[in-house]
Parts: structure tokens; sequence; C-alpha cells
């Protein structure tokens, strides 16, 4: 099959691959020191056409185009941070980036065609991820990335993904912050059953929630969510330190993957995919936050996970419509009655505590007894 031939204007270069493409970047690169040599590899840099892009399937073309216009020379190289929002070669690497996703994911599932039954890899979803270029930089410069896993739909929908799009095994982790007794019972089993065998590493708080609430004298609310920063957000990131500590070979970089939507609230909607971590990137490290599934509907989790062959944790079976302690202050009233029948003797426990400590998990004030009896009551 023959394909149109392109030209770099202002050469005599022509190609129809992207292989050729690359040799031509080479050909002008050699070329002696002048304007128009560096205003023929500016042109080169932003000339690769999508069509072209989509249809190749050499690897190693495409990652030799990726390099090129990251670390090439000047003129065809992409500027550097912050000078490269509006630039002509930052569409093409993502273009470049996208269709190696797509090329890792086909051999993916060409490696699970091979695999015998019962091996924990199954095809996923239909489209590849979108890989933002500053992510993929530090995948490909060795940084370790971890799956931040509450047991949930969002973070099982996001392992999936990023297993599809090809990121190496052995940069993977999952890392999930076991909630004690207010966690859904057969969480971290569920989670060892659907992240293709990847590492797990538990982290633990320093004191239970109960513990948490009991020293506070109160409960956590929307607006002072200690539960996040002292069980969940604090445990991670102390284990996602010891873990970079302890492997040298990811040099001190890290992309920790959430598994946050835009669809889900205003302020995550608001929230950027890509973000440094400022209280991370210190002591020699580089810590970037990472929103894979930012774009993705609630529809879309569900059938991504479906497309794996992978069911969801079994609370949403029964009703559940999120996961996280089994009552939590940002519950809605379906799901505290679903809590409350699905879990009684933790209720009892809840409504103990209110009790003991006179302060209420639900923030307006009402006990969990007396919203639990008015529901029943309508």
């Amino acid at each position: 099959m023959t394909h149109d031939r392109y030209t770099t204007a202002g050469t005599r270069l022509t190609w129809s691959d992207v292989s050729e493409w690359v040799d031509a970047a080479h050909r002008i690169d050699r070329r002696r020191l002048s304007e128009a040599r560096n205003r023929a590899l500016g042109a080169h840099g932003a000339v690769l056409p999508r069509e072209l892009i989509k249809r190749e399937t050499d690897v190693p073309s495409l990652e030799a185009a990726i390099h090129l216009l990251k670390y090439g020379p000047p003129g065809l190289a992409r500027p550097p941070k912050g000078a490269r929002a509006d630039h002509p070669t930052t569409p093409v690497i993502m273009d470049l980036m996208n269709r190696l996703a797509v090329l890792n994911r086909l051999a993916v599932l060409k490696r699970q065609d091979e695999m015998g039954t019962g091996d924990n890899w199954t095809p996923c979803s239909e489209a590849p991820m979108r890989i933002p270029v500053d992510i993929s930089d530090m995948i490909e410069r060795g940084a370790l990335v971890a799956i931040n896993h509450s047991g949930g739909k969002d973070s099982q929908a996001m392992t999936i993904r990023l297993v599809e799009a090809g990121i190496p095994r052995d940069q993977l982790l999952i890392v999930h912050a076991t909630l004690g007794d207010v966690e859904w019972p057969g969480t971290i089993s569920h989670i060892r059953k659907t992240t293709f065998g990847l590492p797990l590493v538990i982290a633990r708080p320093r004191r239970s929630f109960f513990e948490m609430v009991r020293a506070r004298g109160m409960f956590p609310s929307p607006r002072y969510r200690q539960c996040t920063s002292d069980q969940k957000r604090g445990p991670i990131e102390r284990e996602l330190r010891r873990y970079l500590a302890a492997n040298p070979r990811f040099a001190g970089r890290i992309v920790s993957a959430m598994g946050m939507r835009a669809e889900e609230s205003a302020a995550r909607r608001s929230r950027s995919v890509v973000s440094r971590n400022v209280r991370g990137s210190v002591a020699g490290r580089t810590w970037i936050d990472w929103l894979p599934i930012h774009g993705l509907t609630r529809l879309e989790v569900f059938d991504t996970i479906a497309a794996a062959g992978q069911e969801p944790h079994w609370a949403y079976g029964r009703g559940m419509t999120r996961l996280s302690c089994s009552f939590c202050i940002m519950s809605s009233l379906a799901d505290l009655q679903c809590a409350a029948r699905l879990r009684p003797d933790l209720l009892a426990t809840y409504i103990a505590l209110e009790e003991e400590i006179g302060h209420t998990l639900r923030p307006d004030g009402t006990s969990l007894r007396d919203t639990l009896n008015r529901l029943e009551a309508a």
C-alpha cells in the first residue's frame, strides 16, 4: 500500500512514515550550522501529520521520534517548561505518545491471549489512555508510578487503564491506606484480586479512626477532613517516602496517581490533572500528582471494569454508591441507610461514640439514630 509523501519546508527531503521522518531529522541536523538549518529543524519538528502517526506500527520509530522532539537538537526539540503550551511540537509529542500507548496496549492483549487460563490479565477498555507529556517524561526517566487504591470503582478503573497504557510493570506500585474497623470488609482482598499481581503496600495510620475521634472530641467534617489527612494521605505519603528510600533505582522520582474525577464535584472538577506535590518534592525527591481518569464518567468507570472481565467491590452490588469508610461524613442519606443495613454492629459503635463525646457524624448535627429513624418512618 502506498502512502502520501511529505516534504519538510525549506528542504527537498521527503518521507512517508515516522521512520523516514526520523532519518530526515538526522540528515538536517548533520548540515553545517546556519540559519537555514535551524529553520529547517523547526519546520521539521512541527510538520509530522496526525494521520501518519496514527498508521505507524513500528514502536522503535515512535520512540525515536519522541526522543528527538524532547531531547534532540535546538530548533527541533521542544522548548523548556513554561514555553511548551502553544509550541507546535506539543500536540505532535502527544499524538506520538498516544499512538505508542495504543501499540503497547495491543502488545499487552497479545500477551494476554498467549497466557493460560487463570492469569489475572484480561482485555480492558476500547480507548487508550492519553498520558500527559510531563507524566510520560517522568515514566521515561524511570519514575515510580504509585497507584493510590481505596478498593473503590474509580481506583479499580484507574488501575486497569494504567496497566492498559503499557507503563512498565516494574515501575508500578499499588498503595492502599487501610481504614481498619471502619473499612468495608474484603477491601484488601478485592484489591489483591483486581490489580494484576502488582506489588501492594498497605499504609496504616498511627491511630485508628475511633481513637482519632475520641482524641479530638468530635468527628471530622467536610470542611475539616482530618480523616483524610490522618487516615489516608499522611500514611500513604509516609509509606511512599519509605519505598523510594528503599529503592534508589527510582532516583527519588514518583508519580502519584489518584482516581479523582471531575464529574464527582465542583471542587474535583477544578483540580489540575497534573500538579507538582510541593510537600513531597523535598530531600531530593521529584513528586508529581496525576489524575489519570479525571475526565471519565461514572458509566465509563463501570464499563472499564466490566470490559476487563472484573467486578467492582461487593458493596456496590448491595446498594452503596461510593466506597470509603462504611459510614462517611460525605455519605448521602441513601448510603447511610444502606450501610446501616449491611453493618449493624458497626452502626452501634458509631451511635455509642456519638453519645459518648456529644458530637455527631452528620454535619447537620443530627445523630445517626435520629437520622435513620426518620428515614425509616418516611
